[in-house]
């Protein structure tokens, strides 16, 4: 595997898709979804190895060395009520982990991306990247928490009120983890069984090379090659110095 080749393609790729997304019709009746998993699968699949997209079938993915994860629009809800807060999620995993992860979010004009051991970097429009790394921020009241503007539950309410935080709410995931990536936000947790692993899987190299830190709700690594598609402990995102702060309240949760 060369994943400098691999980048290189997907870079050259993706420019059509961003312009679609930036200047989509919305008055043509095309679901948005399903034409940007195709765009995607015509992209990728040169590339080879399987690819599980949340518009597709599962694949064998526990037998598996190598394979794509994909969650072709990343808040769907938010691309329809033009709220520019959605993105493109692309992942490739290997032997269970991602190691490489690409976060287009086309409405703020960013891309951000990662590779194992390499860094975490985010594109502003055409300028060169830059390396970005999550905050130092090492208490609650320094702390912001970013929640899902659609999904909000009330043990993110909870978690606030505890410790006097004020929830931002913001769009898709890659939206609300970019920013704790590039060291705008802190912390991020959804706890309920409804999130797949194309809503974290780009995502979490990309916090994981900016110095930041993801599990589920008991503490745990993802591994992609787990049986089910659904996180059963929910999502929790932060700049690592927190996590366990996070952790603390989301383990009970599943007593």
């Amino acid at each position: 595997m060369n994943i400098e080749v691999i980048k290189k393609q997907i870079f050259e790729g993706i420019s059509p898709l961003i312009q679609k997304l930036q200047t989509w019709d919305y008055t043509d009746g095309i679901s948005v979804d399903l034409w940007t998993h195709d765009f995607l699968s015509k992209l990728l699949e040169p590339l080879g190895y399987p690819i599980l997209s949340e518009e597709g079938s599962d694949i064998d993915r526990p037998n598996l060395e190598t394979f794509w994860i994909l969650d072709p629009l990343d808040g769907t809800q938010d691309f329809l009520e033009q709220s520019g807060e959605y993105c493109v999620l692309i992942g490739l995993v290997h032997k269970g982990f991602p190691i490489f992860g690409i976060n287009i979010v086309p409405a703020w004009d960013k891309i951000y991306y990662a590779t194992q051991d390499q860094g975490a970097f985010c594109i502003q429009g055409d300028q060169k990247p830059i390396k970005i790394k999550v905050s130092p921020h090492s208490g609650l009241s320094q702390a912001t928490l970013v929640a899902s503007n659609h999904h909000f539950t009330p043990s993110v309410q909870t978690f606030a009120d505890l410790h006097h935080l004020t929830p931002q709410k913001i769009g898709s995931n890659g939206c609300k983890i970019g920013l704790i990536a590039e060291g705008a936000a802190d912390l991020f947790f959804n706890p309920t069984d409804k999130m797949g692993l194309w809503d974290v899987c780009a995502l979490d190299i990309l916090i994981a090379e900016a110095g930041g830190r993801m599990t589920d709700g008991k503490g745990q690594r993802v591994d992609y090659r787990q049986d089910s598609k659904y996180l059963p402990f929910g999502i929790v995102v932060s700049n690592a110095i927190m996590h366990q702060t996070l952790i603390d309240f989301t383990n009970p949760l599943y007593a």
